[in-house]
């Protein structure tokens, strides 16, 4: 791309996991299809990281800057408000494309004249697809073991809250709970801890239920090799890309997953039309899917004690 053209930050969570390999070419792609340049950074899964990366934007001589930041925040802190402050109020764009956008109405209340939006998942949704899923699968008494993302990330929050809700006027239950950080490793790490307590040899759930892929296959991958009764249960994850869970129900190594959709791609196109366009912010909340759909996975496989 040539030197002259916009410039669009784009700063996400980490590099090594596949959704957000996902997002990183969605964002390059859509910056090529627009006419602007899009700049990658990863924070490592480090909110600390991530939070100075955006200082460091907000501090550059004004003729360095990008003309929009596009980030998918670790957490929901304090000190993301700062930084935030200081990119808006240094005219940079600022587009969220993570969890519930929180910073968002505040940015909004302190710069009405910004350029200030996001483009998020509707993220209570997932949970809810879950629930409706384990619903089809499970018989009405069911305990499943359910496997988070990171406690700092608002999205987390929502997807149980649509799980809960989504399960409250059932007797299917959440019987056990591990963290993980949206990586394979992590939820081994999370499930061979889980099965070396007593009180995790003594559980055994009708379903496992991950908020991502990587951690559904991971914690299968321990499971199974630790007694192969774990291969006859339904396991679910969301993301839903191509190469990670819909390839892994193909391959009948997730019962269901929920498509995530790409936000990235979607924050580039909104950003660069508000650079070079000048129209306005208008937040986008895009709606994940059920992989297969609920009907598909009504008929296929059930739980049987």
């Amino acid at each position: 791309m040539s030197a002259h053209q916009p410039v669009i930050a784009v700063l996400l969570r980490c590099e090594h996991q596949e959704f957000q390999q996902e997002q990183a070419t969605a964002a390059r792609a859509a910056g090529k299809r627009e006419g602007v340049s899009v700049d990658v950074d990863y924070a490592d899964n480090s909110p600390f990281a991530q939070i100075q990366q955006i200082l460091s934007l907000a501090k550059r001589p004004p003729e360095l800057r990008p003309g929009a930041i596009v980030v998918e925040l670790v957490g929901d802190t304090e000190g993301y408000k700062t930084a935030a402050r200081a990119a808006v109020s240094g005219g940079m764009a600022w587009v969220e494309v993570s969890g519930l956008a929180t910073s968002i109405p505040l940015l909004r209340y302190e710069f009405p004249e910004r350029f200030v939006m996001s483009v998020t998942t509707k993220e209570e949704d997932i949970g809810r697809i879950h629930a409706a899923q384990c619903r089809a699968l499970l018989p009405p008494d069911a305990s499943i073991l359910y496997i988070e993302g990171p406690s700092l990330q608002p999205e987390v929050k929502a997807r149980r809250h649509g799980l809960e809700e989504g399960l409250r006027r059932t007797q299917i239950t959440i019987g056990r709970t591990l963290a993980g950080d949206w990586t394979e490793e992590s939820a081994e790490r999370a499930m061979t801890t889980f099965l070396n307590r007593a009180s995790g040899q003594r559980f055994m759930p009708a379903l496992v239920c991950a908020q991502n892929d990587e951690m559904a296959v991971g914690a299968r991958r321990v499971a199974v090799a630790r007694d192969r009764a774990w291969a006859r249960l339904p396991y679910l994850g969301c993301d839903g890309i191509p190469s990670g869970g819909q390839k892994y129900v193909k391959e009948r190594l997730l019962a269901a997953t929920v498509m995530k959709p790409i936000t990235a791609g979607v924050a580039v196109v909104q950003a660069a039309h508000g650079m070079l366009r000048g129209t306005r912010p208008r937040d986008i909340a895009l709606a994940p899917e059920s992989v297969p759909a609920l009907d598909a996975v009504a008929a296929g496989q059930r739980w049987e004690r």
